[in-house]
């Protein structure tokens, strides 16, 4: 077991998921105390239909998943500011709606695409030198 530990991603993974979990259970806190806490599944999952989108139409994913979650944090904060639902019934429809445009994006594609499901469910073993510093 411990000669896992010998293999240099190995090493690498193990650091990036203690930082992670040090970190957002940290973060984590505030997000539940200010009533925030569907907000990160909402915005991931706007981000994944941003990459999908990106993948199908050949421009850059990533930049597409920062204008959807940017974009779905502008509409949230505007629905919830003018009064018309509360915050998480907004992230709640658009968490589904952002969720089956992704779905939706990948069955217009016209074959696999195995990195568009790393966006979604990524990999810790892939973790860089670089990522960690």
């Amino acid at each position: 077991m411990l000669d896992l530990l010998a293999y240099d991603f190995m090493q690498r993974s193990l650091l990036a998921a203690a930082m992670v979990g040090g970190l957002c259970s940290v973060i984590g806190v505030f997000v539940v105390l200010r009533g925030l806490a569907f907000v990160g599944a909402g915005t991931s999952h706007a981000a994944f239909a941003g990459v999908t989108l990106g993948y199908l139409m050949g421009w850059p994913p990533l930049l597409l998943a920062i204008v959807f979650g940017l974009a779905t944090v502008w509409i949230t904060g505007w629905v919830e500011e003018r009064g018309r639902m509360k915050l998480d019934v907004s992230i709640g429809i658009l968490y589904t709606t952002t969720m089956a445009l992704g779905i939706l994006f990948i069955g217009l594609m016209k074959s696999y695409n195995a990195e568009v499901y790393g966006y979604l469910f990524g990999s810790v073993l892939s973790v860089t030198p670089e990522e960690l510093s």
